[in-house]
């Protein structure tokens, strides 16, 4: 691994890090510069800015296999088991309404959609996922994983 590689993982671990104590709003560069033990300049040779930091850091923690190749049932709980193996990001990352969505919105467009579907479907199936994931976020001590996936799998089936 290469230095600018060992830097660019140091980051994403570090805002990884960030994510696990507090909420994005609550993040600045200035933090994860301080965690990461860089400098400012360092960082913006990585990211053009915070938000392309999220997305990359989003992207390197999603699933590697390409959901295409699984059943509809097993790509849903490769979502769901994503989702609960950094619940605490997601949870703090949904307090920003507006990066959750662009966050799961991009996954969603990579590995859900079918490209079949009319643009209704799609929106319609989306919106469905994603309130269903905020109730779980905001609600796990009463919803469980396995209701999660259960439901998702009716909502998309119909």
């Amino acid at each position: 691994m290469s230095k600018y590689e060992k830097t660019h993982k140091k980051i994403i671990d570090a805002t990884i890090t960030s994510f696990n104590q507090k909420t994005e709003k609550e993040i600045t560069v200035t933090d994860i510069i301080k965690l990461a033990q860089i400098h400012h300049s360092t960082f913006y040779r990585h990211f053009n800015s915070f938000d392309d930091l999220i997305r990359e850091m989003f992207e390197s923690t999603m699933p590697d296999e390409n959901l295409e190749q699984y059943s509809f049932s097993d790509s849903i709980n490769i979502l769901v088991e994503f989702v609960e193996d950094n619940f605490v990001f997601f949870r703090n990352l949904l307090k920003n309404r507006g990066k959750f969505d662009i966050i799961f919105r991009y996954f969603f467009q990579k590995n859900i959609f079918k490209n079949n579907e009319t643009f209704a479907a799609n929106e319609l199936i989306y919106r469905g996922t994603v309130g269903m994931l905020e109730g779980w976020l905001e609600n796990s001590d009463r919803i469980n994983k396995d209701d999660v996936i259960h439901y998702l799998i009716l909502l998309m089936r119909n």
